[in-house]
């Protein structure tokens, strides 16, 4: 009735459920059982062979419509009454009992830096509106535009200007020198960029199944007086608006007592600092604490790492392909160092407490650029403790893998 190889793990648990409890879980059992039922019944039925128009159209009338309830009890209904398993509207109604809400997108906002024509003197105005844009980041680009209107003042270079996404997503939160060209006619610009922690408030994705699980579970951990350390990750997630996997907690001996940090994994870009200081007043003197706890919230430490990088493309990779190969190589080792989020979904990140393999990137450069015939890296694994690492300078070049890095 159903395909076995279709479900998941926990999707076939729930159906040997539905079998051991007595539901018919395949044609044969089914007809088995409309068969008893219809000889209990004495139905005057003289014709049940299998090439009988009514008794075949009987069958199948049934059998379709068990199958539709089967399934539906096995991916939809019954995952539907767990954490772990419910998706959708099903987790949504699950938060909803904890008192929780699936977090909405948000546009991310910051300051871009115009700058004048080299060539223009006196004031330089730049309209409300004003769009400045990226590169293409794996097929997509992404746009700001200038929330007011600006000058850029005689006698100065260049002013900083808020702006806004022009629509939801952590995409959005690019590192430092992404946004880069003007995207509107503004006469007597001469350029834009995006300073390093620009943002002021970090664009964000509809939460994930995922990410929501971990708020429930934590709300979960949560539901006592006892500031836990689920308490206290549940508040700062909910406060800050991040996931939970990015807080981690830490102290030691040389602590005094109920005393703790909690470090903060923030996107590129983000200016933290505001968000620390809300958090802290809102743990520390609006009294969000346990009795005696000293929590502490920081960004996370950063470990800084120059990278080299040598690609090798196929050998029929034309100028362009292999010029594309540098760029999107370049794009998608940023993202494993927090730069940009394009290649999330491909890329493995760096981490507090893990070692980054370069061997692991290497694997997913090649499922992602077919055009990569070998890469190397001049850098041994990163083995990150208390730290985020992050990149300080990469050099991606089009080289002989096969010699050793220096």
């Amino acid at each position: 009735m159903i395909d076995r190889d279709t479900l998941t793990v926990e999707q076939r648990e729930f159906l040997d459920a539905c079998v051991a409890a007595g539901f018919p879980a395949d044609d044969a059992a089914l007809e088995a059982d409309m068969q008893r039922l219809a000889d209990a019944a004495f139905l005057p039925i003289a014709n049940t062979n299998k090439y009988s128009a009514f008794w075949s159209f009987v069958r199948a009338a049934v059998r379709e419509p068990a199958r539709i309830i089967v399934r539906a009890l096995v991916t939809r209904v019954i995952p539907g009454m767990y954490v772990k398993t419910a998706e959708g509207s099903m987790l949504d109604l699950i938060a909803w009992a904890h008192d929780l809400e699936r977090k909405a997108a948000v546009k991310a906002r910051g300051y871009l830096t115009f700058s004048r024509d080299p060539a223009v003197v006196g004031e330089v105005e730049i309209p409300a509106g004003t769009l400045a844009r990226t590169i293409e980041i794996n097929g997509s680009t992404y746009r700001m535009a200038t929330v007011d209107a600006a000058v850029i003042p005689a006698g100065a270079e260049s002013v900083s200007v808020l702006s806004e996404a022009v629509e939801a997503g952590a995409a959005y939160n690019l590192g430092a020198g992404y946004y880069s060209i003007v995207d509107s006619d503004v006469p007597r610009v001469g350029g834009v960029t995006n300073l390093a922690d620009y943002l002021v408030v970090p664009g964000a994705d509809e939460e994930s199944d995922s990410d929501l699980r971990l708020r429930i579970r934590d709300r979960f951990l949560a539901v006592g007086k006892w500031h836990t350390d689920a308490q206290y990750r549940s508040i700062i997630a909910e406060r800050a608006g991040i996931s939970p996997d990015r807080i981690y907690f830490y102290r030691d001996d040389d602590y005094a007592p109920a005393t703790v940090d909690a470090f903060i994994v923030f996107d590129a870009g983000v200016t933290p600092q505001a968000y620390l200081d809300d958090l802290n007043y809102y743990i520390t003197t609006l009294g969000n604490h346990g009795h005696g706890d000293v929590l502490v919230c920081k960004a996370i430490p950063e470990s800084v790492h120059d990278l080299t990088v040598t690609v090798a493309p196929i050998d029929s990779a034309g100028d362009a392909e292999r010029q594309a190969l540098v760029s999107n190589v370049r794009l998608a080792i940023s993202c494993a160092f927090w730069g940009n989020s394009d290649y999330a979904a491909a890329i493995t990140r760096t981490a507090p407490f893990s070692v980054f393999s370069f061997s692991r990137l290497a694997q997913e450069l090649h499922d992602a650029f077919p055009t990569l015939r070998s890469v190397a890296f001049g850098s041994r694994d990163i083995v990150s403790a208390l730290d985020l690492p992050k990149l300080g300078t990469l050099t991606v070049a089009i080289g002989d893998t096969s010699e050793d890095p220096e």
